[in-house]
């Protein structure tokens, strides 16, 4: 249908909200599909160019050794943070909520991380999507999370990583800029998260 009214908006709308974001449907082929089949007057409007955030977004949650999005977030506390800005030091971005009990299992393992590099090697970012503010912030207080750079329900954020449409989710930034882990390829690595500690190990001792 799509193909066939591809200069009707109704395609375009329904490729936006239906397909776009399709995490069973490859984001290569979806992003040729999306610049080969629609005019250049619909990509280059607004709608067009959150079409092609979601695509690369969903392209960055599926990749490795890829280029991390620049984001600009607000975390908790009103203060404004940009990834520029942590040029030259490792980043840890961890999306989880106060109920996902598999999040919770691996917190103990990124707290040993923080323990051993933060925040002279290392930045810890981290968005919940909780819907409930306050166990949020208890989740916050009760497992140390306070000295970490925390975010609630950054939709920005979450978008510029694929829409994180599973959690636990972390991703490491190096120094450059450059994704080194993905936990979407790592599904065996335990709560303990053994892949992303031998990688900091070889990195920075």
């Amino acid at each position: 249908f799509i193909r066939e009214h591809k200069d009707d908006y109704y395609s375009f709308w329904i490729f936006r909200t239906e397909v776009a974001s399709n995490i069973f449907m490859d984001p290569d082929s979806l992003m040729h599909f999306y610049r080969t089949i629609f005019p250049i007057k619909l990509r280059n409007a607004q709608e067009g160019k959150e079409i092609m955030e979601v695509l690369y977004g969903r392209k960055i949650a599926s990749s490795i050794n890829i280029q991390a999005p620049d984001f600009k977030i607000m975390d908790i506390y009103g203060r404004r943070v940009e990834l520029k800005n942590y040029r030259g030091k490792y980043v840890l971005i961890n999306f989880w909520a106060s109920w996902c009990v598999p999040c919770i299992a691996e917190l103990p393992a990124i707290k040993k991380v923080s323990d051993q590099y933060f925040p002279e090697n290392l930045i810890i970012i981290t968005n919940t999507i909780d819907n409930d503010s306050l166990a949020f912030l208890a989740a916050i207080n009760k497992y140390e999370m306070s000295d970490w750079i925390d975010s609630y329900n950054s939709v920005n954020l979450e978008k510029k990583f694929g829409g994180v449409t599973a959690i636990p989710q972390l991703f490491l930034i190096d120094p450059t800029g450059k994704i080194i882990y993905n936990r979407n390829f790592n599904p065996i690595d335990n709560d303990k998260l053994t892949r992303l500690n031998q990688i900091l190990k070889e990195k920075l001792q």
